[in-house]
């Protein structure tokens, strides 16, 4: 279950995770960079954070594949990469 307490967020070719503090002021306490990769521009959402914690990322591509990577984190792989 999300707790609120951080979000999610990409920085030019960055994704970064933001650890939130909500009380007594709000304030982001860190910024962690998950990984680097070039995006494209859409204007539309391609990623989200799961109910479970999970993260989920869409790279559209011309060839029109859809990769799922699961337990990204502790394969070391980066998404559209081989």
């Amino acid at each position: 279950m999300p707790s609120g307490r951080e979000i999610f967020y990409r920085d030019a070719t960055k994704m970064v995770a933001a650890a939130l503090q909500l009380a007594p002021t709000f304030a982001v306490t860190s910024r962690t960079p998950l990984f680097t990769d070039s995006f494209l521009r859409s204007g539309t959402p391609d990623y989200d954070v799961l109910p479970d914690g999970g993260f989920v990322m869409l790279q559209p591509s011309a060839a029109s594949q859809l990769m799922v990577i699961t337990n990204w984190q502790a394969s070391g792989t980066r998404a559209g990469k081989k």
